[in-house]
């Protein structure tokens, strides 16, 4: 990126869809916990829809969004 330029903001909403889309292809969701205070999933967590268990705890939905290519470079996490 250019010196001045800003990056696009996107929410956890958009992300989630993303991410979800690129991975029903392999049997696997990423789910937002609701009870996150009293949990040991995290706030995200992905599942295998095939056998419906968990398969990862405490997700970084930013790190695996870079990972899996569906976060781009001009794009960032928009934060509370």
């Amino acid at each position: 990126m250019e010196k001045g330029e800003t990056k696009v903001k996107v929410t956890d909403g958009a992300i989630r869809q993303r991410i979800n889309r690129k991975l029903a292809h392999e049997w696997k969701g990423l789910r937002k916990n609701r009870r996150f205070n009293d949990s040991v999933l995290g706030e995200y967590y992905l599942i295998d829809t095939q056998r419906n268990c968990v398969i990862d705890t405490d997700v970084d939905i930013e790190s695996l969004a870079a990972d899996l290519g569906v976060l781009k470079g001009y794009e960032k996490l928009e934060t509370d």
